[in-house]
């Protein structure tokens, strides 16, 4: 037995999403659940159309096909959904871009691909949205503490990041031996 959160239009849709993309032609409970990922999605498509302000719980409940009271079995409110889709936010962006972090390339084709991914996340979808740290987080961290301390949390390791690939372009003799790596690094 499962306790169904939605309205019988939802169960309808999930269980047409299951038959679909059932891997075994059998549908389990997993396959009727709702992603977390599908519901941060639709919450970030909302915030890049409409605003941080537009996105109320109502509203990415439609965008995500389900009622409120769905959305809000797995988000207790708003700042809870925004932090997970900032979260995946920095998941997807960290994922993009830690081969180019982690392989020894001259550090101009380095910069060259690490700027053309941020460029690529950054006008993704149907809705660029810019820079979601940038963007959005940056607003809301001015009076959530815990939104700031993630947002300075990423521009901490997106610095620390850049300062080993300056530190290695130094070493190799790509940049001056004056250069000051660190505050090359600073975003």
């Amino acid at each position: 037995r499962y306790a169904w959160p939605g309205n019988v239009r939802e169960l309808r849709n999930v269980l047409e999403r299951a038959v679909v993309l059932a891997p075994t032609g059998t549908i389990r409970l997993e396959d009727l659940r709702l992603s977390i990922p599908e519901l941060t999605d639709a919450a970030a498509r909302l915030i890049a159309r409409a605003g941080i302000g537009a996105a109320t719980m109502r509203e990415v409940a439609a965008e995500a096909g389900l009622s409120t009271g769905s959305l809000t079995h797995y988000f207790a409110d708003k700042r809870e959904l925004f932090i997970k889709s900032y979260q995946r936010y920095r998941e997807d962006a960290r994922a993009a871009m830690a081969g180019i972090f982690r392989d020894e390339l001259p550090i101009r084709q380095r910069l060259a691909r690490i700027y053309a991914v941020a460029l690529d996340i950054y006008l993704s979808g149907d809705s660029p949205r810019g820079c979601f740290t940038v963007m959005t987080a940056a607003s809301e961290a001015v009076s959530d503490p815990d939104i700031r301390a993630m947002v300075l949390e990423g521009l901490a390791e997106l610095d620390k990041a850049f300062a080993a690939c300056f530190r290695r372009a130094k070493e190799k003799g790509e940049l001056p031996a004056s250069a000051d790596t660190a505050v090359l690094a600073q975003i």
